[in-house]
């Protein structure tokens, strides 16, 4: 009985080895950042800009929702700009610094792909071998000999896949006097969804600058 479970084990021993090596990646992470070294700290932030630069109107506004929504959590008032103008072509430099100076805009973030990598994976042929004993022996000798080895060695052949990274770009400014604070590159790796790269994306942006107190709430 254990041994004629193995052969059905084997195929799903090999199934989820293939199917690991198809789904290798995923998650998001910075790939670096950088501190200005004359930036001291905000000491209180209660309002923020977010925009983002987008050739997608639905795609902008999914990020500047996300990110507002997450920094709002962290007690931080910030506003989307879509929420003033629903195409980004209208956000001249003097309207921004209007609904800066309308608004008491402490800092803005801003956001913008640098990058969408494809490159072609190829993974090669490879054989698995059971650790039970075949059936039969020799190889050959018998039908149940040849068929027992079938299921005891098994072949996985070469197959590709895309893999995908999708990097974006933010940059905390100074609303005060345009310096900039913080960037930082962040890289998404093989997503699914538009929404594979928003959400985490926005999570840790709202993690590097929150937890590094480079905005922090009113008390």
């Amino acid at each position: 009985m254990i041994q004629s479970c193995q052969r059905p084990l084997l195929g799903l021993v090999m199934l989820f080895a293939v199917l690991s090596l198809a789904a290798c990646g995923g998650g998001t992470k910075f790939s670096g950042t950088w501190t200005n070294p004359e930036f001291a700290g905000m000491q209180e932030v209660d309002q923020v800009l977010v925009v983002a630069v987008a050739d997608n109107d639905n795609s902008r506004r999914m990020f500047e929702t996300e990110l507002t929504n997450r920094l709002n959590k962290q007690g931080i008032t910030a506003y989307p700009s879509v929420q003033f103008h629903d195409s980004i072509e209208q956000m001249a430099k003097d309207h921004i610094q209007r609904l800066i100076d309308e608004n008491g805009i402490e800092a803005i973030i801003v956001t913008r792909l640098v990058d969408v990598n494809r490159e072609e994976v190829y993974v090669p042929p490879s054989t698995y071998v059971s650790s039970y004993p075949s059936y039969g022996s020799p190889y050959y000798g018998s039908y149940y000999g040849y068929y027992s080895h079938g299921y005891s060695v098994s072949h996985s052949p070469g197959y590709s896949y895309e893999k995908v990274t999708v990097s974006l770009e933010t940059n905390l400014y100074d609303a005060s006097d345009e310096a900039l604070i913080w960037s930082g590159q962040s890289n998404t790796f093989d997503p699914g969804s538009v929404q594979d790269v928003i959400g985490p994306t926005a999570q840790i942006i709202v993690e590097e600058l929150v937890g590094r107190k480079l905005l922090h709430p009113k008390k």
